[in-house]
C-alpha cells in the first residue's frame, strides 16, 4: 500500500482499504465497507469529508473506464449475496423436504473441502457436520420451516464473514411415542472463501442458540 495513502491514517477506513492494479495510469483504491463499496482513482490525499464522494484526477476518457470499474466494484457483494442466497434455497427446500441426501449433496457443493465447524471449543471437519445435520433432518417427523437470516456481512477480496440466525421449526417423536413441537434458533460466525469462481461456506462458528419444546427451553 503506497504510503501516499492518506485514508489509511484515519482509523474507521484503515481495515477497508485495498489496493488494486493501476488503470489507464492512475491509482486505484478500492473502499469496502458492509454499507458501501467504491472505487478511488487517483491519489486520495485531501478528500472532502475523508471520504464524502469518489473522486478521479484521470482525463474524461479515462473517466468512463473509472465509473465502469466502480459498476463491478459495486456488483462485488452482489455476488457473494446472490450465490449465498441460492445455496440457502436449495438447502432449505432439501430440508424442508426431509431430503438427507439431497441435502448432503447441497452441502458437499457449497461448503470447501477443509470446511470447519466450531461448537463449545470442539471442531468438526466437513463429513461429521454433514453426517450430524442429515441425522438431525433425519430424526424430525415434519419440518415446516427452515431459515436463514443475514445479521452481517463483510467481504475482503476473494473470503468474506459475517453473523447469521439460523432458524428451524417442526415436529419430534420422542421414545415415549408423543409428538413435541420443536422450536430452534442459533447464531453464528461463518467464513466464505471463493472458489471456482463460487462463494462456499469455509467455517462455522456456534454462537447462543436456543431450543425450545412445546414452547419451553430445553435441552438440545
Amino acid at each position: 500500500m503506497p504510503a501516499s495513502l492518506g485514508l489509511r491514517s484515519y482509523p474507521r477506513y484503515r481495515d477497508h482499504l485495498w489496493n488494486l492494479p493501476p488503470v489507464g495510469g492512475c491509482d486505484v483504491w478500492k473502499y469496502d465497507h458492509p454499507t458501501s463499496a467504491m472505487l478511488i482513482i487517483g491519489p486520495p490525499q485531501g478528500l472532502p469529508g475523508e471520504l464524502r464522494a469518489t473522486y478521479t484526477w484521470c482525463n474524461m476518457n479515462r473517466l468512463c473506464l473509472a465509473l465502469s470499474l466502480m459498476a463491478v466494484a459495486g456488483l462485488t457483494h452482489a455476488d457473494l449475496r446472490s450465490d449465498l442466497a441460492a445455496a440457502r434455497h436449495k438447502l432449505e427446500k432439501a430440508v424442508l423436504a426431509k431430503d438427507s441426501k439431497d441435502a448432503e449433496a447441497i452441502m458437499k457443493e457449497t461448503m470447501t473441502s477443509d470446511f470447519k465447524y466450531t461448537q463449545d471449543g470442539k471442531d468438526q471437519d466437513l463429513k461429521t457436520f454433514i453426517d450430524n445435520f442429515t441425522a438431525t433432518i433425519a430424526m424430525m417427523d415434519k419440518i415446516s420451516s427452515s431459515s436463514v437470516k443475514v445479521l452481517s456481512l463483510k467481504q475482503m477480496g476473494d473470503s468474506a464473514s459475517g453473523k447469521f440466525e439460523h432458524s428451524m421449526v417442526g415436529t419430534m417423536k420422542t421414545p415415549d411415542k408423543k409428538i413435541h413441537k420443536i422450536d430452534w434458533t442459533g447464531v453464528f460466525t461463518e467464513g466464505y472463501r471463493k472458489v471456482g469462481g463460487k462463494w462456499k461456506n469455509s467455517t462455522m462458528i456456534a454462537g447462543p442458540q436456543k431450543f425450545l419444546m412445546d414452547g419451553k427451553p430445553a435441552k438440545m
